[in-house]
């Protein structure tokens, strides 16, 4: 005989069961009660988690709550269960209904936090001490491009892990982009450049940023690298061929009407036209002072206007350039 008992309270049973042996001498079967009582077992309850969010932006508003994820629990008793939160990041969340929602008024950044870890953890007090169940989640915080701007003064600006603008404005600015594709831009003033890790641009807005009226070099006569120093910009690191020197902004032909490109020259010597872009190295034997400056010529007197110096000895083509 089998009995089966689907659910959990308590349910009692009786049979009635006859047993006879073949009744050959006419004999009556002899009955008896059969009882069955089944103890009701208070069968653990289960969690269901459906994230909704699975990322967000650093620079997102947090003004308001953010739902993260919705939450089920599934109880074929009943019963009183307690949800609960833990994790590293915990104190940033809160259960409110069947939801887990970041809390309003969380700062995110992506430079000392990338990432939100919490875990949602069920229990129901009649069954022990232990959780019954508990589910992770990750939320992934996205770095936003940041704005790092200088004043008119001396600044010392910096990076951070990816993207970031950063503009010295005037003054002499340290400015060192960090990770990422940074965009740099030093402004007037004589500053020191240091693109870092990622392909970064170097941008000049005017003559005026760099060395302006200074030349350092006349077609066969070298003035010397000594002519324009302590005047010029230096880019300390730049890597040809994935870091670029933006001079779009840059007016190349004052002679003519409208926004003129450069004309790149390489090595060459400057041709008596306006807008020719033309580099040297000096190569100072024995010494780590190996420099590459770029010159540009923009009113065809042969003459540079401008200059720009970059750290060590670099194979500068065309293409290193936004012209």
């Amino acid at each position: 005989m089998t009995f089966r008992h689907d659910g959990s309270e308590t349910v009692k049973a009786s049979f009635k069961i006859a047993v006879e042996d073949g009744n050959e001498d006419g004999s009556v079967a002899v009955k008896s009660n059969f009882d069955v009582t089944v103890n009701p077992v208070n069968d653990a309850p289960t969690l269901k988690v459906m994230q909704t969010l699975s990322a967000i932006a650093e620079d997102v508003s947090t003004v308001s709550a953010r739902k993260v994820a919705d939450l089920t629990v599934l109880d074929a008793d009943g019963g009183s269960n307690k949800l609960s939160l833990a994790g590293a990041d915990a104190a940033l969340f809160e259960i409110r209904g069947n939801a887990l929602w970041l809390k309003a008024g969380v700062k995110l950044d992506f430079d000392t936090n990338p990432s939100l870890n919490v875990t949602v953890r069920l229990d129901d007090p009649k069954i022990g001490s232990s959780f019954e169940a508990s589910e992770s989640l990750e939320i992934t915080v996205k770095d936003a491009t940041k704005e790092v701007l200088g004043t008119r003064g001396n600044d010392v600006l910096a990076g951070g892990k990816t993207d970031d603008y950063l503009d010295g404005m005037g003054g002499n600015d340290i400015i060192k982009g960090g990770d990422g594709k940074d965009i740099l831009l030093g402004g007037a003033g004589v500053d020191t450049l240091t693109g870092g890790a990622g392909a970064d641009i170097f941008v000049f807005r005017s003559i005026g940023d760099s060395a302006e009226g200074i030349s350092g070099y006349v077609n066969n006569v070298t003035l010397g690298v000594q002519s324009g120093a302590g005047k010029r910009d230096i880019i300390t690191d730049f890597t040809s061929g994935l870091d670029k020197i933006d001079l779009s902004p840059i007016d190349a032909n004052t002679k003519m009407a409208s926004d003129q490109a450069f004309v790149w020259r390489g090595n060459a010597n400057f041709s008596g036209k306006a807008g020719e872009l033309i580099f040297r190295h000096f190569n100072e034997a024995g010494t780590a002072m190996d420099k590459t400056i770029v010159y540009g010529d923009v009113n065809a007197d042969g003459q540079a206007d401008f200059q720009i110096e970059i750290s060590g000895l670099s194979a500068l083509r065309a293409s290193d350039f936004i012209l």
